[in-house]
């Protein structure tokens, strides 16, 4: 009888732990999902899957030599890295739950650089991975973007035609790697220049069809078909008639000083005067334009579409070529002739792209728009000649501010010779989306890391100063008091200018350590950009009660996702948050916020609660059953 009792109480207590440990395991997985993650870029995505918990965050790091873009394609939030060199990190922080989609939108179309990261409160099976296109085939589109909403990307709209009911809103996102306008046809709205990463949103309330374009890309075009509130469909646009303008400028007589600006060429394309002659540019055209010096010794800004005017008195003989810095195959020429020297030559009649400046062996080349080749490795001692064998201008500039070039008209070289072993990251400071790296190291030999740029320190809050560092305006937003005068001083390695969106002002080129002041004397918001780097943009708020100010390097255009994104793309001043007392927080250690909040905590889902509760009632309840065992044994 004993060795009964012995053995029933044995199975009680198998069966008892047992029963414990089926109930654990599932509650153990659910608080095992990762806080944070790491996704390393190389050949692919390493790991292409990730599961993680609610404010999770996850990093990428670019492990590979070319740059990659992180961004969503579907999911509860969006994100997107811009560019990321190599070395580069992007950090976000995810709290909303559902799966995210995204891909390295400079390898689109190959599958080991598509990602998913799935927010759960507790582990779900992996999503089945997509299909690897066979050889030859076209792999699976991007998907398409919400009802109401517009992606550039590619240069072209997408869906180039949207049908809405009235009183919608359409917003348009540029998800491509340039900047763009939406602008429509007949002037009625404008976006202004939209950045990587920028939307710009209108309300369409009236019934009708609009049709708009790129003004920097006018071959960029789309259509807006809104719907009366009976769901009728409007008739298809009737063909575009020509949008009254600013009257067409005739071909001028020598010396009358007019330039009409078209897409895309001015015209005339040389103009002769005598000195003393102020020239001026009328922008015709339905894109936007700049009338840009080759050597850089003038600049009118952007010339707003139909109508935009630029003026420069040429008051010493010479020639002057220009061209667009937007569009670099438009060109022209300002022959400026001596008081007492003749009539200047008539202007030559328009002809082909001259070839390329040669080029000898052993040079490099900048093209339009990019080094050739883009990786080099030479030994110390070694001299290094580029020419410029484009129609825009460029430079040679050192990341880590050792040595610029200048700018390069076409046809220009830049020689240096590099005595001493590093790594030098290259870009043209005018078009920074060309790069290139130098390796300078004895045969066999490894080379020293790339030198880190000495950061640039931001104005502190509140101040009157704005910091140009490369590419951003630092603050982005000022607030100051009627009266003012507001202080850029380029910190950069490229030339950059301070150009009003409206025209009211522009410093012209600022080299490193060059200053521009304005006095602000009204009341309202200008807005202004860098008319080399469009994609440069702030805002003077003048009068009125300044909100909290951050400074900092927004290396990326702001995420809102729950969280906190935290790309780190450039070095810079950290934020400066406000504290609970009114004065500034201690700065924090680490690099630009693009979006600055405090991630909630996450209450577990009632179905974790639930899970909790059953364990607990049942490894009491096991406890119990135990317990009476043992004490029924002692009885006996």
């Amino acid at each position: 009888m004993t060795q009964q009792n012995h053995a029933i109480r044995a199975g009680r207590i198998v069966l008892s732990l047992v029963a414990i440990a089926l109930l654990l395991a599932p509650v153990t997985v659910q608080v095992a999902l990762a806080a944070t993650a790491t996704v390393t870029i190389g050949d692919g995505l390493d790991p292409a899957s990730l599961q993680v918990a609610p404010g999770a965050t996850i990093t990428w790091t670019n492990s590979s030599g070319d740059r990659h873009r992180m961004r969503t394609t579907s999911g509860p939030a969006e994100f997107d890295s811009g560019d990321m060199d190599p070395g580069q990190t992007f950090s976000v922080t995810l709290s909303k739950l559902g799966t995210y989609q995204y891909i390295d939108d400079r390898n689109k179309d190959l599958s080991n650089y598509w990602g998913t990261i799935t927010v759960a409160d507790a582990p779900t099976p992996p999503p089945k991975p997509t299909a690897t296109p066979a050889p030859g085939t076209t792999p699976a589109p991007t998907p398409a973007p919400p009802p109401g909403d517009i992606l550039m990307a590619g240069r072209a709209f997408s869906p180039a035609t949207l049908t809405v009911n009235a009183g919608t809103a359409v917003r348009w996102r540029n998800n491509d790697g340039r900047e763009h306008t939406v602008t429509a046809s007949n002037r009625a709205f404008d976006s202004g220049v939209m950045a990587v990463g920028a939307t710009f949103t209108k309300v369409f309330t009236t019934p009708g069809t609009y049709a708009y374009l790129c003004a920097i890309h006018p071959d960029m075009t789309g259509t807006i078909a809104v719907r009366g509130s009976g769901g009728a469909t409007p008739p298809p646009a009737p063909p575009p008639t020509p949008t009254p303008g600013p009257t067409p400028v005739v071909t001028p007589a020598p010396g009358s000083g007019i330039v009409q600006v078209v897409d895309f060429a001015f015209n005339p394309g040389a103009v002769d005067v005598v000195a003393g002659t102020t020239v001026t540019w009328v922008n015709g055209g339905a894109a936007l334009h700049t009338v840009t010096a080759s050597d850089g010794s003038f600049d009118s800004g952007l010339l707003s579409a139909g109508g935009g005017r630029y003026s420069r008195r040429f008051a010493t003989p010479g020639t002057y070529p220009y061209l667009c810095g937007l569009h670099p195959s438009m060109s022209g020429v300002v022959r400026v002739s001596g008081l007492n020297g003749g009539t200047p030559p008539p202007a030559a009649r328009p002809t082909p792209q001259p070839t390329p400046p040669p080029v000898a062996g052993g040079e490099l080349e900048l093209r339009d728009f990019a080094f050739v080749p883009s990786s080099i490795r030479v030994s110390p001692g070694t001299r290094v000649t580029w020419v410029n064998t484009g129609a825009a201008p460029h430079t040679v500039t050192d990341r880590a501010g050792s040595f610029d070039s200048g700018i390069l008209v076409r046809g220009a070289r830049f020689s240096r010779t590099f005595a001493t072993p590093g790594t030098y990251r290259l870009l043209c400071s005018i078009h920074p989306d060309m790069h290139a790296t130098l390796t300078v190291a004895a045969p066999g030999a490894s080379a020293p890391p790339p030198a880190t740029p000495p950061p640039v320190a931001a104005p502190p809050p509140g101040s009157d100063a704005v910091a140009i560092i490369d590419f951003d305006f630092t603050p982005a937003i000022v607030h100051v008091t009627v009266g003012t005068t507001v202080k850029w001083t380029n910190g950069g390695v490229a030339p950059h200018t301070v150009t009003a969106k409206d025209g009211s002002f522009d410093s012209g080129f600022l080299s490193t350590g060059e200053s521009y002041s304005r006095q602000f004397t009204t009341e309202g918001e200008v807005e202004y950009l860098c008319a080399i780097h469009p994609a440069m943009v702030g805002t003077v708020i003048v009068g009125g009660s300044p909100a909290v100010v951050s400074s900092g390097v927004q290396a990326t255009p702001a995420l809102t996702l729950e969280g906190s994104a935290t790309p780190s793309l450039a070095p810079s001043t950290p934020p400066v948050a406000a504290s609970a007392g009114g004065g500034a927080a201690p700065p924090d250690a680490g690099g630009p916020d693009v979006s600055i909040r405090a991630t909630p905590l996450t209450p577990p889902s009632a179905e974790t609660l639930g899970n909790l509760a059953l364990a607990a009632a049942t490894i009491l309840a096991a406890i119990t059953l135990v317990a009476s065992s043992l004490l029924g044994d002692q009885r006996r």
